[in-house]
């Protein structure tokens, strides 16, 4: 969690802005089933969430000739 707060600082967000991406995730990661509960009861996403979260950045990045 630390270093998604340290990514949306550096991306410039203010406080609010940070509130609605984590709720707006949230939202997204639970619609689409990508969370489950870890061994010590804390709420993570899956192997599937994870991969489609990295999926979902690399093609934001990219740059199309």
């Amino acid at each position: 969690m630390y270093q998604v707060q340290v990514g949306l600082a550096e991306l410039g967000l203010d406080s609010d802005q940070t509130s609605g991406f984590v709720a707006a995730f949230d939202e997204w990661a639970i619609a689409c089933e990508y969370i489950r509960g870890d061994v010590d009861g804390t709420t993570v996403l899956t192997h599937v969430g994870r991969s489609e979260l990295l999926r979902l950045f690399e093609n934001a990045n990219r740059v199309d000739a």
